[in-house]
């Protein structure tokens, strides 16, 4: 199992969502963007982790995502 660190973590992660109108990511600044492939802008940022973010993913459905970073928290 591969155990992230400081050291080894990506420095960014991105999801489309199946209808490939949304992508969502997240980098080492600790803030999640929720981004438009029509439009090429920024819809909404989430903030709330206080370590970086290492991944992000919608749920099946697209209706929320759920992240996860080094402050050891998973959030919906």
């Amino acid at each position: 199992m591969l155990k992230i660190t400081s050291d080894n973590l990506p420095s960014c992660c991105y999801y489309t969502l199946l209808n490939g109108y949304l992508e969502i990511n997240c980098l080492e600044d600790f803030i999640i963007r929720l981004w438009s492939l029509l439009t090429w802008t920024c819809l909404i940022t989430f903030r709330g982790h206080i370590q970086p973010v290492f991944d992000v993913q919608f749920g099946p459905f697209g209706h929320y995502f759920a992240s996860c970073s080094l402050d050891k928290t998973a959030r919906l």
